[in-house]
């Protein structure tokens, strides 16, 4: 096996993993370690390790999540969620609004950072209505993924599409959407089969209403202007990778607040991870594309 081939292997295996490998990586530090491999071994140069950085897709991952940051420190998705409670009274029908929510969510924004933040919020909720978690939970993820394929936006590997084949934003919704929305009900209607006789057997309680979740209604205003705006920059054509940036910062400067606070919300671990599997990657296909041209050079 070629060096590049086991390492590739190894980094995989290891993510797989997770924590329950020998060294307990986790996945960022196992893509990290595959990367200084494959630079360590002659795999790959130093300057094509830094060429491989898809840079257009840390900059949109990087702007969305600070977009989500402010909103989620705004309380707004929270009082939402509460919110949620005395208008679905049915557990199918919290059901569907977790399916649907998540879903057209992940569309927006990126399917990663809508579960890390809507995670804690549905054990909240699930624990004042007093039902089970396990099938909003499962709900929240089965919904996430699927809504993520409706734009280029939806999740990392949409993103990287859509710069390597040169699509837009609107043309891939347009024939997407149709597609994730079907999908979507298909999964209410699967998941509420399965957990059917657990959604018959419980009752939604209401949240007390002497409590009150506050929202920060300046940075929860401010915040769906600047998704709003991406959403507009992104049907008008402007590339995913500046629109998300400039969103970003420019509510930054909006707000008023030291923009620290929204960074401690960024998953830095998520970027880092993507960094090292671009590079991970790179070294296992220029491999393979030199046995390929030397097989083919073969007389």
């Amino acid at each position: 096996m070629h060096p590049a081939t086991f390492i590739f292997a190894l980094t995989y295996a290891l993510v797989s993993l997770g924590e329950n490998s020998p060294r307990k990586l986790d996945r960022p530090t196992a893509a990290l370690l595959g990367a200084v491999l494959m630079v360590m071994t002659g795999a790959l140069m130093r300057a094509e390790a830094v060429a491989a950085l898809d840079l257009s897709t840390l900059a949109v991952l990087f702007g969305l999540m600070v977009i989500l940051a402010v909103l989620k420190q705004s309380g707004l998705p929270t009082y939402l969620g509460n919110k949620a409670l005395h208008w679905y009274r049915s557990p199918h029908m919290l059901l569907a609004l977790v399916v649907f929510a998540s879903g057209i969510a992940s569309a927006v924004m990126l399917n990663d950072t809508v579960c890390l933040l809507a995670t804690p919020l549905l054990l909240e909720i699930t624990g004042q209505a007093g039902v089970p978690a396990t099938p909003f939970l499962l709900t929240l993820a089965t919904g996430a993924n699927i809504g993520s394929v409706m734009t280029l936006t939806g999740n990392p590997q949409n993103i990287i599409i859509g710069h390597a084949s040169g699509w837009g934003w609107a043309p891939f919704a347009f024939r997407m959407v149709p597609i994730g929305l079907v999908c979507l009900l298909v999964d209410w209607l699967m998941l509420s089969f399965l957990y059917r006789r657990t959604l018959a057997s419980i009752g939604i309680r209401s949240r007390p209403h002497h409590s009150r979740t506050s929202v920060h209604r300046r940075s929860a205003v401010k915040s769906i202007c600047a998704l709003t705006g991406l959403i507009a920059a992104f049907l008008a054509g402007v590339s995913l990778d500046f629109a998300a940036v400039a969103a970003a910062i420019l509510l930054l400067v909006g707000l008023k607040r030291p923009p620290r606070e929204a960074f401690r919300w960024v998953d830095w671990s998520l970027l880092l991870f993507f960094s090292g599997l671009f590079v991970v990657v790179e070294g296992f296909v220029k491999e393979n594309r030199q046995v390929l041209d030397c097989r083919y050079a073969r007389p």
